[in-house]
């Protein structure tokens, strides 16, 4: 430990404050954003907009802990505050401008609840898909079916539209890839 560092513990212990948690907050503007080493937003840069220089701080976390809770990407040039202490690594308390939003946990509610839990497209997709494909195919035999009778063949039926369905469901018809999930 350094003659420096000895001191101002001494006079930290004096005046009671050894120790002491001291959080700070700054008022800034997002420079850029840094993605972690798996390619996903994890740190961004902040140019100061309180006190009396600009200064950029670098490497401040878009969480208080990487990959726990929430996660909001803001928007570069948004406005932030920033956290931090002589304890704790600088990071984003308050975010202005939202780019992206993750939530990583078990459980999610959107409002009340009441409509129930999300739609998995995909497998939503094949299974309409599948129903569509037996549709047609029923469809398809009916079309050309005949009946036989006492004088003869009677005849297929004049289809009525639509002959088939179509076109078949697509996931883009059904996915608003601005929300997704997963577990």
């Amino acid at each position: 430990m350094s003659a420096d560092r000895k001191i101002r513990d001494s006079v930290e212990q004096l005046l009671g404050e050894f120790l002491a948690d001291k959080v700070n907050l700054m008022f800034g503007n997002v420079v850029s954003i840094q993605n972690d080493t798996a390619g996903f937003p994890a740190y961004c840069t902040v140019e100061s907009i309180s006190g009396k220089a600009t200064t950029n701080i670098e490497n401040v976390a878009l969480q208080a802990d990487i990959s726990d809770g929430e996660l909001k990407v803001p928007v570069i040039g948004s406005t932030v505050i920033v956290a931090y202490s002589k304890y704790s690594n600088p990071f984003l308390a308050f975010v202005s401008d939202i780019e992206s939003y993750y939530y990583y946990g078990n459980t999610w509610q959107q409002g009340d609840g009441s409509f129930g839990g999300w739609v998995k497209v995909i497998d939503l997709v094949t299974k309409l898909n599948n129903v569509e494909n037996l549709l047609n195919d029923l469809i398809g035999k009916y079309n050309v079916h005949t009946h036989s009778g006492g004088g003869g063949p009677i005849g297929p039926p004049t289809p009525t539209e639509p002959t088939i369905i179509s076109p078949i469901t697509q996931r883009s018809d059904l996915e608003n890839t601005e929300a997704t999930h997963g577990v």
